[in-house]
């Protein structure tokens, strides 16, 4: 979607939310998500407008995407000029299946044990932006690892760890199982502010055709 530029249509803020709470990884944990998107008008006529000529408005697009566990807040932001969202969409979608990824990944190597560890390291943004948003994961061979997602401040950590008995087996308690469901969780969240986003958009359009006065 292109940015409405030079338009003389103008309407109030257009806001779309959501928030949940999730499993966290222990049992006491608070664990939630958060996310807010809008757009909004502002007058670019300037003071030089001549007399009797309407307003002319831009869009700004705005929003956040927050993950928290106990005290630990992340906070995911679209870059400058994201006209539409649509990278902040293509970041949280990012986001959103590598942390699917990792879940598949962890019972796949808990059935069948891999031939050695995975790592895996993805930037959120585009190399061309000044922020540090990343996403980490790490793959035992037996089916343990750890993730965490960051902010340009902070990051959450989910550790998801098995443990080996006395004859080398592996165990993998209730607090493994915790773990892999906060990421599935949290992932769903992502999936539904992409789909927020989606809607905004929709609600954009909606205004922009509908009769104005």
């Amino acid at each position: 979607m292109d940015n409405y530029k030079d338009g003389t249509i103008a309407f109030d803020r257009i806001t779309v939310l959501g928030k949940d709470f999730v499993a966290g990884t222990y049992k006491d944990d608070l664990a939630v998500y958060q996310y807010a998107f809008d757009v909004k008008p502002f007058v670019t006529s300037g003071k030089k407008k001549k007399k009797n000529t309407p307003e002319k408005y831009d869009y700004q697009w705005e929003g956040f995407f927050n993950m928290m566990v106990n005290n630990t807040r992340i906070r995911l932001h679209p870059v400058l000029n994201d006209y539409g969202l649509f990278e902040m969409e293509r970041k949280l979608e990012l986001l959103k299946e590598k942390m699917q990824f990792f879940v598949k990944e962890l019972k796949t190597r808990r059935k069948t044990p891999a031939k050695g560890d995975r790592y895996d390291k993805q930037w959120l943004n585009k190399p061309d932006t000044p922020y540090s948003g990343h996403v980490h994961l790490t793959m035992h061979k037996d089916g343990g690892g750890n993730l965490s997602v960051a902010d340009c401040h902070k990051s959450i950590h989910w550790w998801v760890d098995c443990y080996l008995d006395q004859s080398g087996k592996p165990i993998y308690d209730e607090h493994y199982e915790k773990s892999l469901k906060s990421i599935e969780e949290f992932a769903r969240g992502l999936g539904k502010a992409c789909k927020a986003i989606q809607e905004l958009r929709k609600f954009f359009a909606r205004e922009l055709e509908s009769p104005q006065g």
